[in-house]
């Protein structure tokens, strides 16, 4: 289920572009969700193969979060997400899930699939996402 959000928010999100990958592999480190070897070649690869499911929100020129996924021909895997610090709490985090599931079901897929911290996993239940084993929550939408 798309939440729907009144207040307009401060960033745009837009599809993982090859320039943004060094603010987005800092932002991911500065999250504490990747190391920082190896992570630009990474984000170079998807950022060419993954432009539907990967995005980036940017505020006043700044790249303030960055979501990643993968269509898998059933599911779309969201295997990290981040916002900026500075910018938690403005709905930022909503517009890139939104975004992502948007494009999720233009590709037919059946659901999006979470690999998430603990600290997260009340920011997904919120967005409808339930945990059916021990490791995925998972948002199957109609």
């Amino acid at each position: 289920m798309e939440r729907d959000f009144r207040r307009k928010n401060p960033a745009k999100i837009r599809a993982l572009r090859i320039p943004d990958i060094f603010e987005a592999a800092g932002l991911l480190v500065e999250a504490g969700l990747c190391e920082r070897k190896s992570l630009v070649k990474r984000l170079r690869w998807l950022a060419k193969h993954h432009r539907q499911t990967c995005y980036v929100a940017k505020s006043d020129g700044k790249l303030v979060g960055v979501l990643l996924a993968c269509y898998t021909g059933f599911h779309v895997f969201l295997v990290q997400m981040a916002v900026a610090s500075g910018t938690r709490g403005k709905r930022i985090g909503l517009a890139l899930h939104n975004r992502l599931l948007r494009s999720a079901r233009k590709l037919g897929a059946k659901g999006i699939i979470v690999d998430s911290w603990l600290s997260s996993v009340g920011f997904y239940y919120k967005l409808n996402y339930r945990m059916p084993g021990v490791v995925f929550l998972i948002n199957n939408f109609k």
